[in-house]
């Protein structure tokens, strides 16, 4: 029985010492400090038309994106496990914890800090029109469940059609773990293992 071929482009990627600050400068990210600690990173992103979505597992981390009129894209977060920090233009830093929702529009700054292994799902939107402003909610359960369920099921989908691999948040949310899947090593040990993107890098 064949498959239909998914409109989805969806790659995996393991990062680690550098190359987790060079992954997120690539994407108008500056990592604070990417040197004062060995920093490891894994990446699920599936893209269509002008949506993104991503699973984004890091150790302790500081990031910052300026405000810019050239980010093409709103952001919608659900922060899955761990604890940390984030500013969002001029507010003060708020605390992030798991279940919490928050929506940044496209050319606000933005700051994350965590101080452990957090886990958080994202999904850029390109479209012209905006929604409404920005916000962050916490102990937002049904909505968090609600996405975090659907885009995991996105990423199940791609898994079933024999892309491999894959639902490390879905088990990090189940098990309380904040580890990946054991398929992609456990970074706390020094173990990696390399897999190749499940498609290329759109061009």
């Amino acid at each position: 029985m064949s498959h239909s071929r998914s409109p989805w482009r969806v790659r995996r990627v393991p990062l680690e010492g550098r190359e987790v600050a060079e992954w997120f400068r690539m994407r108008g990210w500056t990592a604070i400090d990417a040197e004062a600690a060995a920093s490891h990173a894994f990446i699920d992103e599936a893209i269509v038309a002008d949506v993104t979505i991503r699973r984004v597992w890091h150790t302790a981390l500081a990031l910052s994106r300026p405000a810019s009129g050239e980010t093409e894209s709103d952001t919608l977060v659900v922060h899955v496990a761990g604890a940390g920090t984030v500013r969002i233009g001029d507010a003060p830093p708020a605390a992030l914890v798991p279940d919490d929702v928050l929506f940044v529009p496209r050319g606000e700054a933005v700051a994350y800090r965590s101080d452990e292994p957090i886990a958080r799902i994202e999904i850029d939107h390109g479209a012209r029109d905006r929604a409404g402003d920005l916000f962050h909610v916490h102990g937002e359960l049904v909505s968090a469940v609600m996405i975090t369920s659907a885009v995991n099921a996105l990423f199940h989908a791609h898994d079933s059609r024999g892309g491999g691999g894959g639902g490390g948040i879905q088990r990090c949310r189940r098990s309380g773990s904040l580890a990946p899947s054991a398929d992609r090593g456990d970074p706390r040990r020094g173990s990696r293992h390399r897999q190749t993107p499940d498609a290329a890098p759109p061009g």
